[in-house]
């Protein structure tokens, strides 16, 4: 068993749900202590690889402009900055909201970058794991969008736990609430 020298915790916001097909448009990471003090925190934009699509849908619930990302750095370079980030941090655990799809937009972005490790390790933490375990009753809610009842978003989630995440959206500050979550939830 490795033993962890703190957290890396990671959001992304993508361009669809299919890693090999939707690009991940922006990423946010915070690297925290073992108890969930913050240390540092890292963020990018990325232009879209060319030879991946955007949704619409997606694109409306990020609230993304393309065009806005014309002149961001390409995932090549944004995979490699990232991977500096989490350089010389020591053992870091993966951590998120929900862990195995941001983990599998970014293992697909490090394959098509062609870096081997990042520089974090498995068994995640995630935190919509944990709030499903540890708050199994949270009502249920209609989304419009997604056409059926949802529980635990980390809207309701953050809600649910007194954290307000009113008025914003987007990976660093989804990020930012899922810390919190953690402080709450693992305490």
């Amino acid at each position: 068993m490795t033993a962890y020298d703190g957290y890396v915790f990671v959001d992304t916001e993508t361009g669809g749900l299919d890693p090999l097909k939707h690009p991940i448009l922006e990423i946010a990471a915070i690297r925290t202590d073992l108890d969930f003090r913050i240390r540092e925190y890292w963020r990018s934009y990325i232009k879209p690889h060319s030879t991946l699509l955007c949704t619409p849908e997606a694109l409306e619930i990020t609230g993304i402009n393309l065009d806005d990302l014309a002149n961001e750095p390409n995932e090549a370079d944004v995979a490699d900055t990232f991977k500096q980030f989490l350089s010389g941090r020591g053992n870091l655990r993966f951590a998120g909201f929900n862990c195995k799809y941001d983990l599998g937009m970014l293992e697909a972005m490090k394959e098509r970058a062609g870096i081997e490790m990042w520089g974090f390790y498995t068994p995640w933490l995630c935190l919509l794991e944990e709030a499903r375990e540890k708050l199994p009753n949270l009502p249920k809610v209609w989304n419009e969008r997604w056409k059926k009842n949802q529980t635990h978003t980390l809207e309701l989630v953050c809600k649910h736990l007194g954290i307000d995440i009113s008025g914003a959206h987007g990976a660093a500050f989804d990020i930012y609430a899922t810390v919190q979550v953690a402080r709450k939830l693992m305490r």
